[in-house]
Formats: C-alpha cells, sequence, structure tokens
C-alpha cells in the first residue's frame, strides 16, 4: 500500500494477524475498523476500496470539467447601460464579467457566440417586458432591420434592438416602415415613437439585436 510497511507491521498497525492481513490484500475485503486503522498510518482508503488513486480521480476531474467547458460558452457582461428612456451616458465599456451560456442553445437561436455581448437597461420605457437594470443579450451579427410595410391587420410586435443614436446608445423596437425612416418604440405607452429620418438616421447604427433578458425581482 506504499507505507514501507512489512505485511507484519502493517498488520500490527491494524490490530490484526498477519494471516489476516494477507487474505485482506489477496482476496477478502477488509472491515470498517481495519480501514480506520490503516488510514490513520497514512493509507489511501479510497485506492484501496475504488483502485483509482488520486492522480487518476484528478485527471477525471479534470476531464469532466473540460466537458462542461466545451458544453458552455463565456459570454462578455460589458459595462454599458441602453437607454430604455431618452439617454444613457456610459463612461466605459469594459467587461466587468462573463455568464455562460449553452452553446447547444446559441446555435439553436443562430447566434454565434463570439457575436454575443451582454450589457444592462438603464430606465423604464421598456416596461413590462424589460425594466431597469436588467440583464440583455445582444447578437451583434444581426444588425440589418429590414424594410417592412405594416398592414393593417399586422398585430405583430417589432424587434427589439440596441441602437446607437445622436442621444446615446438606446434599447427599443425598432421597425423600417420605409427605406428612409426608422421608428423607435417602447413598450411603455407614456414614451412616444421616436422617429428618424435624414441625418438623424444616418447616424443612427444598430448595434445588435436582443435575443434574450434576464430579470431580477427585487421586493
Amino acid at each position: 500500500m506504499r507505507l514501507g510497511l512489512t505485511q507484519a507491521q502493517l498488520a500490527q498497525v491494524a490490530g490484526v494477524s498477519k494471516r489476516s492481513q494477507i487474505l485482506y490484500e489477496q482476496e477478502r475485503f477488509p472491515p470498517a475498523d481495519y480501514l480506520a486503522a490503516i488510514a490513520g498510518a497514512g493509507a489511501d482508503i479510497t485506492y484501496i476500496v475504488t483502485g483509482k488513486s488520486p492522480s487518476d480521480r484528478l485527471a477525471q476531474l479534470t476531464a469532466d470539467a473540460l466537458h462542461v467547458a466545451d458544453d458552455f460558452a463565456s459570454i462578455p457582461i460589458h459595462d454599458a447601460f441602453l437607454a430604455a428612456g431618452y439617454a444613457a451616458q456610459n463612461d466605459t465599456e469594459a467587461v466587468i464579467g462573463h455568464l455562460a451560456f449553452r452553446r447547444d442553445w446559441l446555435d439553436r437561436m443562430g447566434i454565434a457566440a463570439d457575436k454575443a455581448r451582454i450589457a444592462r437597461v438603464r430606465g423604464e420605457s421598456m416596461a413590462p417586458t424589460l425594466h431597469d437594470d436588467d440583464m440583455v443579450l445582444i447578437d451583434t451579427g444581426a444588425r440589418d432591420v429590414q424594410v417592412r410595410r405594416r398592414g393593417p391587420e399586422d398585430r405583430r410586435l417589432p424587434p427589439i434592438y440596441a441602437v446607437n443614436t445622436a442621444d446615446g446608445p438606446r434599447i427599443k423596437r425598432v421597425e423600417r416602415p420605409e427605406p428612409g425612416q426608422m421608428q423607435l418604440l417602447s413598450d411603455n405607452n407614456e414614451y412616444p415613437v421616436e422617429v428618424l429620418t435624414g441625418d438623424r438616421l444616418k447616424r443612427a447604427e444598430i448595434i445588435g439585436k436582443v435575443v434574450w433578458w434576464g430579470h431580477t425581482v427585487r421586493e
């Protein structure tokens, strides 16, 4: 058992006969009091019971950890706020953390992990869908807002996007009813529709499409 003891010495430590010691090593599983006694002398009981050494267990844990890591993508959380209101000033957009998302979920959603970003909402113009300080996952690979003329019976809600405007970064439902116009819509009825045309439209830049959000209940 790699303790540097003879069978007779180990038997003495365990308080058993040499014959019993030989039987335990060859064919008979030892009782609990025997295992407890030799554990005190430094024997690796896990190895005796399972046949696996500490290095074997470490290798398995490492393999398991790598397998878990392969299943998840670490998405950066940026120190940035997107205004659900009229403006949100960001002094920095440093990465302040990460949040793990399953890769198979990202694949089903058609999101490339290296194109995904997380930011926070500031304001209540998108309530009750989004609230102040909610996290949002943004697909920066989805930046194309198609021109779509809405028919009178079309009640579909426009998608939510993160948008850079002359007033700062915003988070709104975005609609393009015609090529020269972009509408920023809020879910909170207290906020009117914002219409961007001309120079304001030229300066507007779609950051990406909001594909997930997380809300923390604060009560």
